[in-house]
């Protein structure tokens, strides 16, 4: 008998070889043409940030950081906070600061990872984060409301994270 025979990835290899039923490909194919030509666009139109200081980035932060040129009240914080629109940190003397309740641990961790990386050029401050699938704060809410989140769409404020 030969190897491929008596193998577990025979079953995968038959499926390979067969040929696709084609009723199923043209209407699976129709179906999702729409995303396709998007996802091909897009590739086309890719530009790689090639920046050492990742200045391509800036014009993004500046806008989405526009709301709050003014500053940002200790009213205001403690509101974001209270409605638990995400998480909350807090930097004090290069020490991150975590409240205990987080949807995704692991988002978490992820973000406390990339704090810690510059924390050392960070001042004192407070911020909540939206480590949610997504965006916590709808782009016409007045005032705006400060929370940084991982998620971005057309219809809402702050987008990803730069950290």
């Amino acid at each position: 008998m030969l190897w491929w025979a008596s193998s577990p990835l025979r079953l995968w290899l038959l499926l390979f070889l067969l040929p696709p039923a084609q009723g199923r490909q043209k209407e699976s194919g129709s179906k999702w043409k729409v995303f396709i030509d998007q996802i091909n666009r897009s590739l086309e139109n890719y530009e790689p940030c090639s920046s050492q200081n990742c200045s391509c980035y800036h014009g993004v932060i500046e806008e989405d950081l526009t709301p709050f040129r003014g500053g940002i009240s200790r009213k205001m914080m403690a509101e974001v906070v209270r409605r638990r629109l995400g998480t909350h940190y807090q930097i004090t003397k290069n020490r991150l600061y975590r409240e205990n309740d987080c949807m995704f641990p692991s988002r978490c961790s992820g973000v406390e990872h990339f704090i810690l990386e510059v924390i050392g050029r960070l001042p004192d401050m407070e911020m909540v984060i939206n480590v949610r699938d997504y965006p916590q704060v709808p782009k016409w809410m007045e005032p705006a409301i400060p929370v940084f989140s991982f998620s971005k769409a057309r219809l809402w404020k702050i987008g990803k994270i730069y950290l």
